[in-house]
């Protein structure tokens, strides 16, 4: 289980992420030359994936059920 302070960082991560991902793609929105939206694009994509493993990481280490053990579990 994570340290409090590992466990904020992780969060403050997570929460960096995602605003990231959302200024990126605000910005790409705007632009209208399609070579350099592209580049705005590809990095929210990246941004997002970068998102995707500090969560799952995130996950595994707070001993929640990771996402490929899903389908393992049954709600009664």
């Amino acid at each position: 289980v994570l340290f409090r302070s590992e466990k904020k960082a992780m969060e403050l991560a997570l929460e960096r992420e995602k605003s990231l991902e959302e200024t990126l793609l605000e910005t790409a929105s705007r632009i209208s030359d399609a070579g350099v939206r592209a580049v705005y694009d590809l990095n929210a994509r990246e941004t997002h994936n970068h998102y995707l493993l500090i969560e799952s990481e995130y996950a595994r280490i707070m001993a929640m059920v990771h996402e490929t053990d899903m389908d393992i579990y049954v709600r009664e």
